[in-house]
């Protein structure tokens, strides 16, 4: 007998956790009352948790089909007793408000409190349970059900420690899921439809199986092709009297799957746009406070001094203010908003963003050359350009330690009615092999931890929205090391 007495917190709430999200319904029973139970429980009866609290032993088994209740009954009692001479696990018919049911039950006697009680687990079979009784009436009607259903039914036989046998039964599901025939099917040793790395998963579903009869499970089945396939599986153990077999219907949820993966991906880029917004904006206004404080507190500043550290201040304002109009954009693109694209002059927009960056960079020296740009030159872009040109810009200085930053900017008039404008550092370059994934959302900081990793992503996610592209080249054409040229082909505006 096991103590389920625990005066552990943090092992309580962790086995409520488990018992909360666990296909098993859980019954503790002790003097004929209920004294724990959980959501699978109700569900399986088709009860609320609270309706279940208030039964007693009679209420349990008000529930059990007539031809069980005495059974189950005797069982009730002796587990909560203590006796020895008791069944561990037995299948009945119980009936509750949505209709007949089957459950598998597997009980033992722990100490609670002190004292004894039935620790019950359930397993809902009624779908098992109702294929099997409908093989044994008419072997025609389950051909029928079996052959035409649209999940894989089938059948392989274990031995008694759980080892894979072979495939006894098909249906004409799995043998189109997997391109063979049935006779090809039963030819075929079960254990070469799993993958490699989930054999040690498929193991241990067996094991599962033989110890407690059933088992709803994902995971992935390999096709004849190559390609993977997951699946859930839902398989019950019978035996014929001398053989074990394990009967399992498998439902494709590829669909499932990539929905989950979609929101595991989308919960997990909210985590870091605020994981970004934390680090950079603090980041920010740490600076901004460092400057407040030195200009209040050092009595002896000069004008000069705090005039510098109001420069400062102003930088890392920008800064926010750039952050925030970078998480505008991208929260606008994934809530689908549409833009509507009107001519933008170029000159202008690049003059503002030069402006810009020396406020953002007081410390730094630029040399800007403009080549072939003139105020009559109009693009088809948004209000959102400048986002584009100031963070190409300010990727620039970032990748440049130079104290006097060199960019050029340069626009060809192309003859399919668009231009192609290069902004052109003279930095650190970027390693062809890692240009590939740098326009990812956050991929600076996934990397390093630091920069909020949308500054490449925004880049890509505008010129996409203009119809347009953008190519990263060499700056110096063989040496990558020279620095970066990002050349933005955009529409000409009519």
């Amino acid at each position: 007998m096991k103590d389920m007495t625990s005066s552990d917190n943090e092992n309580e709430e962790f086995l409520h956790l488990l018992s909360e999200q666990t296909f098993l319904g859980l019954l503790l029973l002790q003097d004929d009352q209920v004294k724990y139970t959980n959501k699978a429980t109700a569900e399986i009866f088709s009860v609320t948790i609270e309706e279940i609290y208030k039964w007693d032993a009679k209420g349990i088994l008000e529930a059990v089909d007539d031809k069980d209740r005495a059974f189950v009954a005797e069982q009730l009692m002796k587990k909560q007793k203590g006796d020895n001479d008791v069944v561990d696990s037995h299948s009945f018919k119980v009936n509750t408000p949505e209709g007949p049911k089957y459950i598998n039950l597997f009980s033992k006697t722990v100490i609670f409190d002190g004292k004894t009680a039935d620790l019950v687990s359930i397993i809902d079979i009624t779908d098992q349970k109702r294929a099997e009784l409908e093989l044994k009436e008419s072997e025609d009607k389950f051909k029928l059900l079996f052959n035409n259903t649209n999940d894989s039914i089938f059948m392989i036989q274990i031995d008694e420690e759980g080892n894979v046998l072979k495939f006894v039964e098909g249906n004409d599901t799995i043998c189109t899921w997997l391109g063979i025939t049935r006779e090809e099917l039963l030819k075929l040793h079960p254990e070469n439809l799993i993958p490699a790395d989930m054999q040690e998963k498929g193991k241990e579903a067996i094991q599962w199986i033989l110890k407690f009869g059933f088992l709803t499970y994902e995971i992935e089945i390999k096709l004849i092709d190559g390609n993977r396939l997951p699946v859930e599986m839902s398989s019950s153990l019978f035996s014929d009297g001398e053989n074990k077999y394990v009967l399992s219907s498998a439902r494709e949820i590829a669909d499932r799957v990539v929905a989950r993966k979609l929101r595991e991906r989308q919960i997990e880029e909210k985590t870091l746009l605020l994981d970004i917004i934390t680090h950079d904006l603090r980041n920010y206004l740490a600076r901004i406070w460092a400057c407040i404080e030195y200009s209040t507190s050092n009595e002896e500043g000069t004008l000069s001094e705090i005039k510098n550290q109001a420069v400062k201040s102003k930088s890392s304002l920008l800064q926010i203010d750039n952050l925030i109009d970078n998480i505008s954009v991208l929260m606008k693109r994934d809530l689908g908003r549409d833009y509507e694209l009107k001519p933008v002059k170029l000159l202008k927009i690049i003059n503002q963003c030069i402006t810009d960056l020396k406020d953002i960079y007081p410390n730094k020296l630029f040399k800007i050359n403009i080549e072939n740009i003139t105020k009559e030159q109009v693009i088809l872009a948004d209000t959102l350009f400048d986002q584009l040109v100031i963070n190409v810009l300010t990727n620039s200085v970032k990748n440049d330690p130079a104290d006097e930053i060199i960019i050029d900017f340069s626009l060809t008039e192309k003859e399919d009615s668009t231009y192609l404008l290069k902004i052109s550092d003279h930095g650190q370059g970027i390693p062809p092999d890692k240009r590939s994934d740098i326009f990812e959302r956050y991929s600076e900081f996934r990397k390093t931890g630091k920069g909020s990793g949308l500054g490449l992503f925004i880049i890509k996610t505008l010129v996409e929205r203009y119809k347009g592209q953008v190519i990263i080249e060499n700056t110096i054409e063989e040496d990558y090391t020279k620095g970066t040229t990002f050349s933005l082909l955009l529409k000409k505006a009519k």
